[in-house]
């Protein structure tokens, strides 16, 4: 190659005289080499690729490491809620007690936020209760604890946030340790029941499956765990069906005020019959019969009264739990419940003989509701319009057995006349607060 091709000339500087030389016809003569010049932005943009591809590779493998880790970890480490009965039948009127029961499966438990769903067309709480002492979750103690701590040990924090119908939300904690040395909550780890839930079936509920269940809002928190630890829950499922109405009788006794003074005294001589109205009403007050029979007390009962035979419970749904009521035709309306009771005590009615426990006390009925139509709001209520119609009938000399205008409901003291004790007894009865009887459900006392 001529070196002076690899100089560098201007147009006018190449010599007049020049001219290439030409390569010997048997010299070999080598093609020119080409270089390949890629642009650096196409270099960089591949290099980054490269780099997000093997990145995204290795996220992808210790995501699936993890996963898997962790469902090795928590196979059987989630928890589970169930509810229980699983399967069970009812007729309306009776009741069921619901268990919510925890299955941890290895976690360790501080806390549950738990909501039960129930159909309010179906049930109703009983007495709000969804609080059972004894089937609360059992936390276990600590056992090392150092010698010169005293130890005390309180029952799990159970708080009702939440009560209407067809919902419970409460909060159900971890069991409290608390010595001289610190405060410690010990997590739950285990299988055992957290609350109970008193449900009735309603008097008018329909035919047919309804399901219990444990709300989409439950909550588990687990140590270690920063998310819902609630893998699953199991409902329970209860079916209403239509109870076939067997026989049922139901024995009691009572006592009507003033009489027993009568008797003890011997004014009396021979029996006295009484109507009285025996009512039952279910416990969300949708269901109220009622049955009159005739009772009597005899000079040897101090003025307790019973029937002759126990009255029997016509169409009266059976096997379920009704308050009891007990009203004479002139008096204010009394109730069966149990000795000592703060609040309305059912009786379970079943196929067959019924009666009042022997250790209830016998309701005292006190006499003076002489205008008791059910129009106007008269019945099962002292006022002051049954004082003016006694006033109006009571005279001076006193009406007597016999007399053409004597009316039993105005002998209160059943002593034969109408006089100025039987006035008393219904002006002390109407000074008594309220003046009204025992009240079914939905009924109101107002003068």
């Amino acid at each position: 190659m001529d070196p002076v091709i690899n100089q560098q000339f201007s147009a006018g500087d190449l010599p007049l005289n020049y001219a290439p030389s030409v390569p010997n016809q048997t010299e070999i003569v080598s093609p020119p080499r080409r270089r390949i010049r890629l642009p650096l932005k196409k270099i960089f943009l591949t290099l980054v690729l490269l780099v997000l591809v093997g990145l995204g590779t290795y996220v992808g493998l210790r995501s699936v490491q993890n996963s898997t880790e962790n469902r090795s970890k928590a196979s059987g480490g989630l928890s589970v809620i169930s509810l229980s009965p699983s399967v069970t039948e009812l007729h309306r009127g009776q009741q069921v007690v619901v268990r919510a029961r925890l299955n941890t499966n290895g976690d360790n438990v501080s806390m549950v936020d738990l909501n039960v769903q129930f159909d309010p067309q179906v049930f109703y709480i009983y007495e709000n209760n969804v609080r059972d002492n004894s089937a609360i979750m059992p936390f276990p103690k600590i056992i090392n604890v150092a010698q010169d701590c005293a130890v005390t040990y309180q029952d799990p924090p159970f708080a009702v946030r939440k009560v209407t119908a067809g919902l419970v939300h409460a909060i159900v904690g971890s069991k409290m340790v608390e010595d001289n040395c610190s405060v410690n909550f010990v997590p739950f780890n285990g299988d055992d029941a957290i609350a109970t839930l008193s449900l009735i079936v309603k008097s008018n509920a329909p035919y047919g499956n309804s399901t219990i269940q444990i709300g989409e809002a439950t909550k588990v928190a687990a140590i270690g765990n920063n998310t819902n630890a609630l893998e699953s829950s199991l409902p329970t499922t209860i079916a209403i069906t239509e109870q076939i109405v067997d026989s049922a009788t139901f024995n009691f006794s009572t006592k009507i005020q003033g009489i027993s003074q009568q008797i003890e005294s011997g004014d009396i001589s021979e029996s006295v019959n009484k109507v009285v109205e025996l009512t039952f009403e279910s416990l969300d007050g949708l269901t109220k019969k009622s049955y009159s029979t005739t009772v009597a007390a005899s000079t040897q009962s101090l003025g307790v009264f019973a029937p002759a035979t126990p009255v029997v419970l016509d169409a009266l749904p059976l096997d379920s739990d009704y308050y009891v009521y007990v009203k004479e035709e002139h008096s204010l309306r009394g109730l069966f419940n149990a000795s000592g009771a703060t609040s309305l005590t059912p009786i379970h009615i079943v196929t067959g003989e019924n009666s009042v426990s022997a250790d209830w006390p016998i309701p005292e009925l006190l006499v003076g509701d002489l205008i008791n139509g059910e129009e106007g709001g008269q019945k099962n209520k002292i006022n002051f319009q049954d004082i003016v119609l006694m006033v109006n009938v009571f005279k001076d000399p006193p009406i007597q057995t016999g007399d053409a205008d004597f009316q039993d409901m105005f002998d209160l003291r059943v002593d034969g006349q109408i006089n100025f004790y039987d006035v008393m007894m219904l002006v002390n009865n109407y000074t008594v607060s309220p003046r009204c009887g025992v009240l079914l459900q939905g009924e109101v006392c107002a003068d």
